[in-house]
């Protein structure tokens, strides 16, 4: 678990040190520089590449993730298995480029003329998407987490911030601003590839007769049913986007995506943790390790939960100010971010379930959860959209959310006896949190900026207080008693 949290702590510290220039990019010079149009082209772009790389990359970052434990060999260049990733690179691509092509016309189709004139940017931006999922996937499995999320949490919200505001000071045109965005997406799958080269990782050695019957048959099995992950997770990521933009217009889909940008902040420390925690996971099942699996799951669950609590609670009681500082076409996005918001903390509080489940025996079931999840979603939407607009998809999402939260309990509850330690520590934290929302949301509005300082600083302040005295999980009293100790430390030395 040291490892886990060594690059939780660095992963997160990039995550929000990103957070920040996302906030300034996305809360203050989207509105105040870009039509809603234009952030909904913005969105449109991260949302068809992500579907269609999920989909072209064939499960390989699942298979990375499942199967690397059987060829980690530093010395034999790990049987050559980075052979197979360039080679599935290039397969991935080809795929994609094949789709695309017979797909596009139907694609732009009824679409707004902005998104049709753009269009053929997704071609970049998807290749250098596959590359980064592929290669991201890899550095993870080689302990290494810290990379891929400097790369897209900080790195390309920096170069999209800068493009943003060399626009603003009217350097360039806004098709400029749209080519430079698209740049900005394609960077980080250069500089992945880049890295891995630098630190030779990615040698190029073959060694086939490494790969038995059994290997092969479990690197298709991981295959079909990571591919399958792979789509449903981008279509939960992504078609909400599309079919807003199918059913109402590109204007609105800005406006949601904003919106659900301030919801996804609950989710930052909880992915950051995730993506370390597989690989100790995946490591712990070939050990069949039971123990730490279920120290790492319940440690997660309390964790996350109490972490997304805090944010949400940031969230709510400057929800007005945010709101204000968007402007009058955000205005009414006030329950879009509320609904994704509750949908999300029930994600946190089941910790890293999904990979629990992905890399053990039973990885297949995932893959139903997931296409459940999606089915739900896309009903949802479909649903929901007529009759509330945008403010139906966020409902749509927060029941996808809830209810695969609950299939996941479920399933390891009775599957592999472990509970998720619902106990009485998430029954006072969710208490603690109500309570101080009520006590800080009756404190009389101030100006604006000052209201989000005082509001936001009693509640870390309070958080932090009550972290210190209630001990919310273990991970928390051992960070207390290091903090003891080196005070101790520093008072003796005085």
């Amino acid at each position: 678990m040291g490892v886990v949290i060594k690059q939780s702590i660095k992963s997160t510290l990039w995550s929000y040190i990103g957070v920040l220039i996302g906030f300034i990019t996305t809360a203050i010079c989207y509105p105040r520089f870009l039509s809603p149009q234009v952030v909904g082209l913005f969105s449109l772009l991260v949302s068809y590449s992500m579907l269609f790389s999920q989909f072209s990359v064939l499960g390989v970052p699942g298979v990375t993730i499942r199967m690397f434990t059987h060829f980690r060999n530093e010395g034999e260049g790990h049987h050559g298995f980075p052979l197979l990733l360039l080679g599935s690179i290039l397969l991935s691509s080809a795929l994609f480029l094949a789709f695309f092509f017979f797909y596009y016309s139907h694609m732009n189709e009824g679409k707004d003329s902005l998104f049709i004139n753009n269009s053929y940017l997704l071609v970049p931006i998807t290749i250098f998407t596959i590359i980064f999922l592929i290669l991201d996937a890899y550095s993870r499995v080689l302990y290494d987490a810290v990379i891929g999320v400097f790369l897209q949490d900080f790195f390309q919200r920096v170069v999209i911030l800068v493009v943003i505001l060399i626009y603003a000071i009217d350097l360039v045109t806004i098709n400029e601003v749209i080519l430079y965005y698209a740049a900005a997406l394609c960077l980080k799958g250069v500089l992945m590839l880049i890295y891995l080269f630098a630190r030779g990782e990615l040698k190029i050695v073959s060694d086939w007769h490494f790969i038995t019957p059994a290997i092969r048959r479990s690197i298709v099995g991981s295959a079909l049913s990571g591919m399958a992950m792979s789509i449903g997770s981008s279509a939960v990521t992504s078609i909400d986007k599309i079919i807003i933009n199918d059913m109402i217009n590109l204007s609105n889909v800005g406006v949601y995506t904003i919106a659900f940008y301030f919801s996804s902040l609950i989710v930052i420390p909880s992915r950051a943790i995730t993506r370390i925690a597989t690989s100790l996971i995946s490591d712990s099942w070939k050990e069949n390790d039971i123990t730490t699996i279920e120290d790492i799951y319940k440690r997660s669950c309390i964790n996350q939960f109490f972490i997304g609590c805090f944010i949400f609670l940031c969230l709510w009681l400057n929800i007005d100010n945010i709101l204000t500082v968007l402007g009058h076409d955000y205005m009414h996005s006030k329950w879009i971010i509320f609904f994704i918001g509750i949908g999300f903390l029930f994600e946190t509080s089941i910790g890293v379930a999904s990979s629990l489940v992905f890399t053990s025996k039973h990885y297949k079931v995932t893959v139903s959860f997931l296409f459940s999840k999606v089915l739900i979603l896309i009903v949802g939407l479909y649903t929901l959209i007529p009759i509330y607009g945008i403010l139906g998809a966020a409902i749509a999402v927060m029941v996808s959310s809830i209810s695969n939260s609950v299939m996941y309990y479920f399933f390891i509850r009775n599957k592999y006896n472990i509970t998720l330690a619902v106990n009485y520590h998430f029954v006072v934290v969710i208490i603690f949190f109500v309570s101080l929302f009520t006590i800080i949301h009756s404190i009389p509005q101030q100006a604006l900026f000052l209201d989000i300082i005082i509001r936001t600083l009693l509640a870390i302040i309070l958080a932090v207080v009550f972290a210190w005295i209630f001990p919310v999980s273990d991970d928390v009293v051992m960070i207390k008693k290091k903090l003891i100790y080196i005070i101790g430390v520093l008072g003796r030395n005085k």
